[in-house]
Protein backbone atom coordinates (compact mmCIF):
# COMPACT_ATOMS: atom_id res chain seq x y z
CA UNK A 1 0.00 0.00 0.00
CA UNK A 2 1.35 3.51 -0.97
CA UNK A 3 -0.30 6.76 -0.78
CA UNK A 4 -1.83 8.26 -4.74
CA UNK A 5 1.33 10.67 -5.09
CA UNK A 6 3.62 11.30 -8.49
CA UNK A 7 6.96 9.47 -7.94
CA UNK A 8 8.51 7.16 -5.26
CA UNK A 9 6.40 6.84 -1.79
CA UNK A 10 6.79 4.83 0.89
CA UNK A 11 4.70 1.38 1.18
CA UNK A 12 3.43 -0.28 4.22
CA UNK A 13 1.69 -3.90 3.89
CA UNK A 14 -1.56 -4.73 4.50
CA UNK A 15 -2.53 -7.92 6.44
CA UNK A 16 -6.04 -8.40 5.00
CA UNK A 17 -8.55 -10.49 6.89
CA UNK A 18 -10.72 -12.66 4.89
CA UNK A 19 -13.95 -11.17 3.97
CA UNK A 20 -12.31 -7.64 4.08
CA UNK A 21 -12.94 -5.18 2.00
CA UNK A 22 -12.36 -1.60 0.98
CA UNK A 23 -14.60 0.09 3.23
CA UNK A 24 -12.67 -2.37 6.35
CA UNK A 25 -9.44 -0.92 5.08
CA UNK A 26 -10.75 2.78 5.07
CA UNK A 27 -12.05 2.41 8.24
CA UNK A 28 -8.50 1.36 9.50
CA UNK A 29 -6.92 4.33 7.95
CA UNK A 30 -9.50 6.54 9.90
CA UNK A 31 -8.43 5.06 12.82
CA UNK A 32 -4.92 5.00 12.92
CA UNK A 33 -4.74 8.48 11.30
CA UNK A 34 -7.59 10.35 12.15
CA UNK A 35 -8.74 11.44 8.51
CA UNK A 36 -12.47 11.35 8.20
CA UNK A 37 -13.60 7.97 6.15
CA UNK A 38 -15.25 10.42 3.55
CA UNK A 39 -12.12 11.75 2.54
CA UNK A 40 -9.96 8.73 1.95
CA UNK A 41 -10.13 6.01 -0.97
CA UNK A 42 -8.61 3.23 -2.54
CA UNK A 43 -7.40 2.87 -6.10
CA UNK A 44 -5.82 0.25 -7.37
CA UNK A 45 -4.09 -0.90 -11.34
CA UNK A 46 -6.52 -3.43 -13.26
CA UNK A 47 -5.65 -4.19 -17.17
CA UNK A 48 -3.47 -1.46 -16.70
CA UNK A 49 -6.31 1.34 -16.13
CA UNK A 50 -6.11 2.69 -12.24
CA UNK A 51 -9.81 2.47 -11.20
CA UNK A 52 -11.19 3.45 -7.58
CA UNK A 53 -12.26 0.87 -6.17
CA UNK A 54 -16.11 0.89 -4.48
CA UNK A 55 -16.30 -0.25 -0.69
CA UNK A 56 -17.25 -3.78 -1.15
CA UNK A 57 -14.62 -4.40 -3.15
CA UNK A 58 -11.34 -6.03 -2.20
CA UNK A 59 -7.75 -4.98 -3.03
CA UNK A 60 -6.18 -7.78 -4.90
CA UNK A 61 -2.64 -6.68 -4.69
CA UNK A 62 -0.45 -3.44 -4.51
CA UNK A 63 -3.03 -0.68 -4.05
CA UNK A 64 -2.94 3.40 -3.50
CA UNK A 65 -4.67 5.02 -0.90
CA UNK A 66 -6.22 8.69 -1.60
CA UNK A 67 -6.98 11.62 0.43
CA UNK A 68 -3.51 10.97 2.77
CA UNK A 69 -0.47 12.87 2.61
CA UNK A 70 1.53 10.29 3.91
CA UNK A 71 1.68 6.79 5.90
CA UNK A 72 5.40 7.02 6.54
CA UNK A 73 4.50 7.26 10.41
CA UNK A 74 2.44 3.66 10.23
CA UNK A 75 2.95 0.71 11.46
CA UNK A 76 4.94 -1.53 8.68
CA UNK A 77 2.53 -4.17 8.77
CA UNK A 78 -1.01 -2.78 9.26
CA UNK A 79 -3.57 -5.83 10.24
CA UNK A 80 -7.33 -5.20 8.62
CA UNK A 81 -10.22 -6.98 10.06
CA UNK A 82 -13.98 -7.93 8.57
CA UNK A 83 -16.34 -5.60 9.78
CA UNK A 84 -19.12 -7.65 10.78
CA UNK A 85 -22.43 -6.31 10.02
CA UNK A 86 -24.82 -8.47 11.68
CA UNK A 87 -26.54 -7.75 14.96
CA UNK A 88 -28.17 -10.03 17.19
CA UNK A 89 -31.75 -9.39 18.72
CA UNK A 90 -29.87 -7.91 22.15
CA UNK A 91 -27.57 -6.23 20.30
CA UNK A 92 -29.98 -4.42 18.38
CA UNK A 93 -32.33 -3.75 21.51
CA UNK A 94 -28.86 -2.20 23.42
CA UNK A 95 -28.24 0.08 19.93
CA UNK A 96 -31.58 1.21 20.04
CA UNK A 97 -31.86 2.02 24.28
CA UNK A 98 -28.70 3.91 23.12
CA UNK A 99 -30.53 6.13 20.28
CA UNK A 100 -33.61 6.34 22.76
CA UNK A 101 -31.57 7.70 25.63
CA UNK A 102 -29.60 10.52 23.01
CA UNK A 103 -32.82 11.71 21.67
CA UNK A 104 -34.39 11.86 25.19
CA UNK A 105 -31.90 14.14 25.97
CA UNK A 106 -33.23 17.74 26.76
CA UNK A 107 -30.95 19.61 25.01
CA UNK A 108 -31.83 17.29 21.83
CA UNK A 109 -35.33 17.80 22.48
CA UNK A 110 -34.61 21.66 22.49
CA UNK A 111 -32.82 21.72 19.42
CA UNK A 112 -35.48 19.31 17.66
CA UNK A 113 -38.33 21.95 18.88
CA UNK A 114 -36.82 25.04 17.09
CA UNK A 115 -36.32 22.47 14.18
CA UNK A 116 -40.37 21.14 13.69
CA UNK A 117 -41.20 24.91 14.60
CA UNK A 118 -39.83 25.96 10.78
CA UNK A 119 -42.56 23.69 9.57
CA UNK A 120 -45.19 24.60 12.12
CA UNK A 121 -44.37 28.15 10.57
CA UNK A 122 -44.62 26.98 6.85
CA UNK A 123 -41.59 28.25 6.32
CA UNK A 124 -40.17 24.86 5.52
CA UNK A 125 -42.26 22.29 3.25
CA UNK A 126 -43.06 19.29 5.82
CA UNK A 127 -42.16 17.13 2.63
CA UNK A 128 -38.94 17.71 3.42
CA UNK A 129 -38.66 16.89 7.02
CA UNK A 130 -36.92 13.35 7.00
CA UNK A 131 -34.37 15.23 4.57
CA UNK A 132 -33.30 17.39 6.87
CA UNK A 133 -33.60 15.84 9.79
CA UNK A 134 -30.27 14.03 9.93
CA UNK A 135 -28.61 17.47 10.10
CA UNK A 136 -30.50 17.94 13.20
CA UNK A 137 -29.75 14.61 14.67
CA UNK A 138 -26.43 14.31 13.64
CA UNK A 139 -25.02 15.48 16.52
CA UNK A 140 -26.95 12.96 19.29
CA UNK A 141 -26.22 9.85 16.79
CA UNK A 142 -22.59 10.69 16.80
CA UNK A 143 -21.56 9.13 20.02
CA UNK A 144 -23.97 6.43 19.80
CA UNK A 145 -23.38 5.32 15.57
CA UNK A 146 -18.68 5.94 17.03
CA UNK A 147 -19.75 3.27 20.18
CA UNK A 148 -21.45 0.85 17.35
CA UNK A 149 -18.75 1.33 14.58
CA UNK A 150 -21.18 3.83 12.43
CA UNK A 151 -20.44 6.96 10.41
CA UNK A 152 -23.41 9.75 11.29
CA UNK A 153 -24.37 9.91 8.21
CA UNK A 154 -27.15 8.49 5.77
CA UNK A 155 -24.18 5.88 4.76
CA UNK A 156 -23.79 5.01 8.57
CA UNK A 157 -27.68 5.06 8.96
CA UNK A 158 -27.99 2.42 6.11
CA UNK A 159 -25.04 0.07 7.70
CA UNK A 160 -26.88 -0.07 10.75
CA UNK A 161 -30.19 -0.84 9.59
CA UNK A 162 -29.09 -3.31 7.66
CA UNK A 163 -26.57 -4.92 10.35
CA UNK A 164 -30.44 -5.35 12.17
CA UNK A 165 -32.26 -6.71 8.75
CA UNK A 166 -32.68 -10.45 10.60
CA UNK A 167 -34.51 -9.07 13.84
CA UNK A 168 -35.91 -5.87 12.17
CA UNK A 169 -39.38 -7.30 11.97
CA UNK A 170 -39.61 -9.01 15.52
CA UNK A 171 -41.94 -7.64 18.30
CA UNK A 172 -39.38 -6.15 20.50
CA UNK A 173 -37.09 -4.37 17.87
CA UNK A 174 -40.48 -3.02 15.95
CA UNK A 175 -41.51 -1.46 19.35
CA UNK A 176 -38.20 0.28 19.97
CA UNK A 177 -37.71 1.20 16.28
CA UNK A 178 -41.18 2.85 17.01
CA UNK A 179 -39.99 4.56 20.14
CA UNK A 180 -37.23 6.33 18.32
CA UNK A 181 -39.21 6.93 15.61
CA UNK A 182 -41.38 9.16 17.89
CA UNK A 183 -38.34 10.85 19.89
CA UNK A 184 -37.18 11.74 16.29
CA UNK A 185 -41.17 13.46 15.06
CA UNK A 186 -40.94 10.75 12.57
CA UNK A 187 -44.85 9.83 13.79
CA UNK A 188 -45.59 13.46 13.48
CA UNK A 189 -47.60 13.53 16.47
CA UNK A 190 -46.46 17.36 17.02
CA UNK A 191 -48.11 18.95 14.00
CA UNK A 192 -51.98 19.30 13.53
CA UNK A 193 -53.82 16.87 11.93
CA UNK A 194 -54.23 18.19 8.00
CA UNK A 195 -50.26 18.66 8.12
CA UNK A 196 -50.02 15.27 9.69
CA UNK A 197 -51.65 13.41 7.11
CA UNK A 198 -49.09 14.85 3.86
CA UNK A 199 -46.01 14.38 5.98
CA UNK A 200 -46.77 11.16 6.56
CA UNK A 201 -47.61 10.37 3.37
CA UNK A 202 -44.44 11.89 1.83
CA UNK A 203 -42.17 10.63 4.98
CA UNK A 204 -40.51 7.84 2.33
CA UNK A 205 -41.27 9.59 -0.99
CA UNK A 206 -38.48 8.90 -3.18
CA UNK A 207 -36.44 11.62 -4.59
CA UNK A 208 -36.23 12.46 -8.38
CA UNK A 209 -35.15 15.10 -10.47
CA UNK A 210 -37.77 14.27 -13.19
CA UNK A 211 -41.72 15.55 -12.51
CA UNK A 212 -43.23 14.06 -10.11
CA UNK A 213 -46.88 13.81 -9.04
CA UNK A 214 -47.64 12.64 -5.21
CA UNK A 215 -51.42 11.44 -4.74
CA UNK A 216 -52.83 9.29 -1.73
CA UNK A 217 -55.93 7.05 -2.43
CA UNK A 218 -57.93 4.51 -0.46
CA UNK A 219 -56.68 0.86 -0.96
CA UNK A 220 -60.59 0.80 -2.22
CA UNK A 221 -60.32 3.74 -4.38
CA UNK A 222 -56.94 2.14 -5.56
CA UNK A 223 -58.91 -0.75 -6.64
CA UNK A 224 -61.23 0.76 -8.39
CA UNK A 225 -58.27 3.21 -10.23
CA UNK A 226 -56.75 -0.74 -11.47
CA UNK A 227 -59.64 -1.68 -12.52
CA UNK A 228 -60.78 1.62 -14.48
CA UNK A 229 -57.46 1.14 -16.26
CA UNK A 230 -58.00 -2.56 -17.98
CA UNK A 231 -60.15 0.09 -20.23
CA UNK A 232 -58.44 3.94 -20.23
CA UNK A 233 -55.19 3.84 -22.31
CA UNK A 234 -52.78 4.69 -19.85
CA UNK A 235 -49.50 2.80 -18.09
CA UNK A 236 -51.07 2.01 -14.38
CA UNK A 237 -49.82 -0.76 -12.86
CA UNK A 238 -50.64 -2.30 -9.81
CA UNK A 239 -47.62 -2.26 -7.25
CA UNK A 240 -48.12 -3.67 -3.81
CA UNK A 241 -50.68 -1.49 -1.79
CA UNK A 242 -50.60 1.34 -4.48
CA UNK A 243 -50.36 2.01 -7.98
CA UNK A 244 -47.53 3.40 -10.20
CA UNK A 245 -48.00 5.25 -13.54
CA UNK A 246 -45.19 4.98 -15.73
CA UNK A 247 -46.01 7.01 -18.45
CA UNK A 248 -44.21 8.73 -21.04
CA UNK A 249 -41.75 11.48 -19.70
CA UNK A 250 -41.82 9.71 -16.38
CA UNK A 251 -44.64 10.72 -14.77
CA UNK A 252 -45.15 9.13 -11.93
CA UNK A 253 -48.25 8.96 -9.36
CA UNK A 254 -47.55 7.25 -6.29
CA UNK A 255 -50.72 5.97 -4.22
CA UNK A 256 -49.68 4.73 -0.95
CA UNK A 257 -53.73 4.89 0.90
CA UNK A 258 -52.38 6.56 4.12
CA UNK A 259 -55.35 9.49 4.46
CA UNK A 260 -57.77 9.25 1.81
CA UNK A 261 -61.47 8.34 2.66
CA UNK A 262 -62.17 5.07 3.37
CA UNK A 263 -64.62 5.30 0.71
CA UNK A 264 -64.92 6.40 -2.82
CA UNK A 265 -65.86 9.77 -3.30
CA UNK A 266 -66.62 12.32 -6.00
CA UNK A 267 -63.34 13.93 -5.20
CA UNK A 268 -61.38 10.84 -5.11
CA UNK A 269 -62.93 9.95 -8.79
CA UNK A 270 -62.10 12.92 -9.88
CA UNK A 271 -58.68 13.29 -8.87
CA UNK A 272 -57.94 9.92 -10.39
CA UNK A 273 -59.75 10.71 -13.86
CA UNK A 274 -57.64 13.74 -14.03
CA UNK A 275 -54.76 12.03 -13.05
CA UNK A 276 -55.67 9.35 -16.02
CA UNK A 277 -56.77 12.17 -18.22
CA UNK A 278 -53.11 13.95 -17.97
CA UNK A 279 -51.71 10.67 -18.58
CA UNK A 280 -53.21 10.36 -21.65
CA UNK A 281 -52.82 13.53 -23.29
CA UNK A 282 -49.07 13.33 -22.45
CA UNK A 283 -48.67 9.89 -24.56
CA UNK A 284 -51.32 10.76 -27.25
CA UNK A 285 -50.91 14.01 -28.28
CA UNK A 286 -48.52 14.49 -31.64
CA UNK A 287 -46.13 16.94 -29.67
CA UNK A 288 -45.14 14.24 -26.85
CA UNK A 289 -40.93 15.10 -27.46
CA UNK A 290 -41.90 19.17 -27.45
CA UNK A 291 -43.73 18.63 -23.81
CA UNK A 292 -40.67 17.54 -22.20
CA UNK A 293 -39.44 21.52 -22.09
CA UNK A 294 -42.07 22.43 -19.86
CA UNK A 295 -44.03 19.79 -18.13
CA UNK A 296 -46.42 21.44 -16.29
CA UNK A 297 -48.84 18.82 -13.21
CA UNK A 298 -51.87 19.50 -12.05
CA UNK A 299 -54.22 17.60 -10.23
CA UNK A 300 -57.19 18.66 -8.14
CA UNK A 301 -57.65 17.89 -4.37
CA UNK A 302 -59.78 18.13 -1.83
CA UNK A 303 -60.38 17.24 1.95
CA UNK A 304 -59.79 13.57 1.33
CA UNK A 305 -56.89 13.63 -1.31
CA UNK A 306 -53.25 15.35 -0.79
CA UNK A 307 -52.36 16.34 -4.28
CA UNK A 308 -48.81 17.49 -4.57
CA UNK A 309 -47.38 19.36 -7.47
CA UNK A 310 -43.82 18.60 -7.91
CA UNK A 311 -43.13 20.21 -11.44
CA UNK A 312 -39.76 20.94 -12.87
CA UNK A 313 -38.00 22.24 -16.13
CA UNK A 314 -35.15 19.71 -17.16
CA UNK A 315 -33.24 20.90 -19.05
CA UNK A 316 -33.57 19.13 -22.98
CA UNK A 317 -30.71 19.33 -24.72
CA UNK A 318 -29.94 17.38 -28.16
CA UNK A 319 -27.72 14.17 -28.04
CA UNK A 320 -25.02 15.34 -29.81
CA UNK A 321 -23.95 17.81 -27.46
CA UNK A 322 -24.16 15.45 -24.33
CA UNK A 323 -21.09 16.14 -22.69
CA UNK A 324 -19.46 14.71 -18.99
CA UNK A 325 -20.36 17.55 -17.38
CA UNK A 326 -24.17 17.55 -17.69
CA UNK A 327 -27.48 15.22 -17.24
CA UNK A 328 -29.09 15.17 -19.79
CA UNK A 329 -32.88 14.47 -19.62
CA UNK A 330 -33.18 13.43 -22.87
CA UNK A 331 -36.67 12.65 -24.38
CA UNK A 332 -36.39 13.63 -27.86
CA UNK A 333 -34.79 10.03 -29.07
CA UNK A 334 -36.54 8.13 -26.88
CA UNK A 335 -39.95 6.53 -28.60
CA UNK A 336 -42.30 5.44 -25.88
CA UNK A 337 -41.55 2.47 -24.20
CA UNK A 338 -44.11 0.32 -22.66
CA UNK A 339 -43.54 0.59 -19.06
CA UNK A 340 -41.82 -2.33 -17.27
CA UNK A 341 -42.50 -2.49 -13.61
CA UNK A 342 -39.40 -3.23 -11.78
CA UNK A 343 -38.77 -4.91 -8.16
CA UNK A 344 -39.31 -2.39 -4.97
CA UNK A 345 -35.83 -0.50 -4.63
CA UNK A 346 -36.93 0.25 -0.53
CA UNK A 347 -37.28 -3.45 -0.26
CA UNK A 348 -33.75 -4.53 -1.35
CA UNK A 349 -30.77 -5.43 0.23
CA UNK A 350 -28.25 -3.80 -2.35
CA UNK A 351 -24.18 -3.27 -2.31
CA UNK A 352 -23.13 0.30 -2.73
CA UNK A 353 -22.73 0.26 -6.29
CA UNK A 354 -26.48 -1.55 -6.97
CA UNK A 355 -27.53 2.17 -4.81
CA UNK A 356 -25.09 4.09 -6.96
CA UNK A 357 -26.71 2.49 -9.75
CA UNK A 358 -30.15 3.33 -8.62
CA UNK A 359 -28.59 7.31 -7.94
CA UNK A 360 -27.50 7.52 -11.43
CA UNK A 361 -31.18 6.15 -12.71
CA UNK A 362 -32.34 10.24 -10.42
CA UNK A 363 -33.31 7.53 -7.36
CA UNK A 364 -32.62 6.70 -4.21
CA UNK A 365 -30.91 10.29 -3.26
CA UNK A 366 -32.17 9.54 0.21
CA UNK A 367 -29.46 7.06 0.32
CA UNK A 368 -26.99 9.39 0.10
CA UNK A 369 -25.97 12.30 2.43
CA UNK A 370 -27.16 15.04 -0.46
CA UNK A 371 -30.05 17.22 1.10
CA UNK A 372 -29.33 20.34 -0.74
CA UNK A 373 -26.84 18.95 -3.35
CA UNK A 374 -27.50 18.97 -7.44
CA UNK A 375 -28.05 15.39 -8.68
CA UNK A 376 -24.50 15.64 -10.25
CA UNK A 377 -22.77 16.43 -7.18
CA UNK A 378 -24.55 13.94 -4.96
CA UNK A 379 -23.80 11.09 -7.85
CA UNK A 380 -19.84 12.69 -7.84
CA UNK A 381 -18.92 12.69 -4.25
CA UNK A 382 -20.76 9.07 -3.50
CA UNK A 383 -20.56 6.85 -6.22
CA UNK A 384 -17.52 8.52 -8.48
CA UNK A 385 -19.17 9.23 -11.52
CA UNK A 386 -22.22 11.57 -12.82
CA UNK A 387 -25.01 10.55 -15.14
CA UNK A 388 -24.09 11.38 -19.15
CA UNK A 389 -28.02 11.01 -20.04
CA UNK A 390 -31.31 10.08 -18.09
CA UNK A 391 -34.40 9.62 -20.10
CA UNK A 392 -37.82 8.10 -19.25
CA UNK A 393 -36.54 4.62 -18.63
CA UNK A 394 -33.33 4.46 -19.15
CA UNK A 395 -29.52 6.53 -17.56
CA UNK A 396 -26.31 6.51 -19.17
CA UNK A 397 -22.77 6.39 -17.61
CA UNK A 398 -19.33 5.46 -17.93
CA UNK A 399 -17.76 2.50 -16.41
CA UNK A 400 -15.96 3.43 -13.19
CA UNK A 401 -13.30 1.00 -14.12
CA UNK A 402 -12.65 1.95 -17.98
CA UNK A 403 -13.82 5.43 -19.05
CA UNK A 404 -14.36 4.18 -22.57
CA UNK A 405 -17.02 1.35 -21.79
CA UNK A 406 -20.17 3.48 -21.42
CA UNK A 407 -23.12 1.61 -18.73
CA UNK A 408 -27.15 1.79 -20.04
CA UNK A 409 -29.03 0.91 -17.11
CA UNK A 410 -33.24 0.63 -16.48
CA UNK A 411 -34.02 3.35 -14.12
CA UNK A 412 -36.80 0.59 -12.58
CA UNK A 413 -34.94 -2.36 -10.87
CA UNK A 414 -34.25 -5.57 -13.03
CA UNK A 415 -31.67 -7.50 -11.32
CA UNK A 416 -30.53 -8.92 -14.68
CA UNK A 417 -31.62 -9.59 -17.89
CA UNK A 418 -33.27 -12.59 -17.05
CA UNK A 419 -35.38 -10.82 -14.12
CA UNK A 420 -36.54 -8.52 -17.07
CA UNK A 421 -37.68 -11.51 -19.32
CA UNK A 422 -39.38 -13.05 -16.37
CA UNK A 423 -40.65 -9.89 -15.27
CA UNK A 424 -41.83 -7.86 -18.62
CA UNK A 425 -42.28 -10.54 -20.64
CA UNK A 426 -44.66 -8.74 -23.20
CA UNK A 427 -42.35 -5.29 -23.19
CA UNK A 428 -38.66 -6.82 -21.86
CA UNK A 429 -37.41 -6.62 -25.48
CA UNK A 430 -38.40 -3.03 -26.00
CA UNK A 431 -37.16 -1.45 -22.88
CA UNK A 432 -33.79 -3.87 -23.80
CA UNK A 433 -34.28 -1.66 -27.25
CA UNK A 434 -34.16 1.18 -25.32
CA UNK A 435 -30.82 0.55 -23.50
CA UNK A 436 -29.20 -0.28 -26.68
CA UNK A 437 -30.39 2.91 -27.70
CA UNK A 438 -29.49 4.71 -25.50
CA UNK A 439 -26.03 3.21 -25.28
CA UNK A 440 -25.02 3.83 -28.63
CA UNK A 441 -26.59 7.60 -28.66
CA UNK A 442 -24.22 8.58 -25.40
CA UNK A 443 -21.34 6.63 -26.81
CA UNK A 444 -21.24 8.37 -30.00
CA UNK A 445 -21.94 12.03 -28.33
CA UNK A 446 -19.38 11.96 -25.68
CA UNK A 447 -16.25 10.20 -28.52
CA UNK A 448 -16.15 7.73 -25.79
CA UNK A 449 -14.54 5.69 -28.36
CA UNK A 450 -11.91 8.14 -29.13
CA UNK A 451 -11.49 11.29 -31.43
CA UNK A 452 -13.86 11.13 -34.42
CA UNK A 453 -16.38 9.44 -32.06
CA UNK A 454 -16.54 6.04 -33.75
CA UNK A 455 -19.53 3.82 -33.36
CA UNK A 456 -19.48 1.30 -31.09
CA UNK A 457 -18.91 -2.16 -31.72
CA UNK A 458 -20.06 -4.50 -29.05
CA UNK A 459 -23.49 -4.10 -26.53
CA UNK A 460 -23.19 -6.97 -24.05
CA UNK A 461 -24.97 -7.77 -20.92
CA UNK A 462 -23.81 -10.63 -18.28
CA UNK A 463 -25.71 -13.22 -17.34
CA UNK A 464 -26.42 -14.08 -13.52
CA UNK A 465 -24.65 -15.00 -11.26
CA UNK A 466 -21.53 -13.20 -13.27
CA UNK A 467 -23.47 -9.95 -12.92
CA UNK A 468 -20.75 -7.66 -11.25
CA UNK A 469 -23.12 -5.16 -9.86
CA UNK A 470 -26.50 -6.49 -9.52
CA UNK A 471 -28.84 -4.15 -11.46
CA UNK A 472 -28.94 -4.85 -15.20
CA UNK A 473 -26.91 -2.94 -17.29
CA UNK A 474 -25.81 -3.07 -20.81
CA UNK A 475 -22.11 -2.23 -21.67
CA UNK A 476 -21.23 -0.63 -25.01
CA UNK A 477 -17.48 -0.38 -26.00
CA UNK A 478 -15.26 -0.94 -29.22
CA UNK A 479 -12.69 -3.72 -28.77
CA UNK A 480 -12.72 -5.94 -25.76
CA UNK A 481 -13.08 -5.32 -22.04
CA UNK A 482 -11.11 -7.39 -20.30
CA UNK A 483 -11.66 -6.95 -16.70
CA UNK A 484 -15.32 -7.36 -17.80
CA UNK A 485 -14.47 -10.99 -19.90
CA UNK A 486 -16.09 -8.83 -22.63
CA UNK A 487 -17.40 -9.58 -25.22
CA UNK A 488 -18.20 -13.30 -23.89
CA UNK A 489 -20.78 -15.71 -24.32
CA UNK A 490 -23.32 -17.89 -22.02
CA UNK A 491 -23.31 -18.74 -19.24
CA UNK A 492 -21.05 -15.78 -18.66
CA UNK A 493 -21.98 -13.01 -20.95
CA UNK A 494 -24.75 -12.57 -23.99
CA UNK A 495 -23.51 -9.92 -26.68
CA UNK A 496 -24.65 -8.69 -29.77
CA UNK A 497 -23.07 -5.98 -32.42
CA UNK A 498 -23.60 -2.96 -32.08
CA UNK A 499 -23.64 -2.79 -36.18
CA UNK A 500 -27.35 -4.28 -35.99
CA UNK A 501 -30.38 -2.70 -35.50
CA UNK A 502 -31.66 -2.23 -31.55
CA UNK A 503 -34.47 -4.71 -32.55
CA UNK A 504 -32.21 -7.41 -33.52
CA UNK A 505 -29.51 -7.32 -31.07
CA UNK A 506 -32.19 -7.03 -28.37
CA UNK A 507 -34.06 -10.14 -29.93
CA UNK A 508 -30.59 -11.62 -29.87
CA UNK A 509 -29.35 -11.35 -26.16
CA UNK A 510 -32.30 -12.43 -24.80
CA UNK A 511 -32.78 -15.58 -26.85
CA UNK A 512 -29.15 -16.42 -25.61
CA UNK A 513 -30.37 -15.16 -21.83
CA UNK A 514 -33.14 -17.80 -22.26
CA UNK A 515 -31.39 -20.26 -23.27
Amino acid sequence: MQVLKRGQQVKKTVDLAEGATVKDVVSKLSQLTGTSKSSLFVAEVRNLDKVRLYSGEAPTGTFEVGGLETIEDLPEVIHVEHQVKALGLQESLQLLDDLIVAYKNADFQASLSRFQQSFLDGQTDIRQYSVLLADVAGHAQEPVFAKWGYDATTSGRMDMYAAMLDVQNLEEVRTKQLEVNRLLGQTFEWLPEAMSAVAKDTEHAPLCPLPLLYIDLSTRVQKEAAQKRRSRPVAWQPQGEGLHSGVWLKLEIWSKGGFAADEATPETEAAISAAMDTGEAMTSAPGRAALSLLTVLILAATACVAAFVLARTPVVMPATTTTAAQIITSTSSEPFSPWCEGANVSTLSLPKAGWCFCLYGGRCISHFSCAGVALRECQLDACGEASLEITASTASFRNIRLDSDILSIPVEYFRDIKRLSDRCPEHASQLLEALLAAGRRVFVSTAAGGPGAPQPEFQCVHLYPYVSVPWLHVLTFIGSVPSEKLPGSPPVAACASAAVSEAAAAQHILALARG
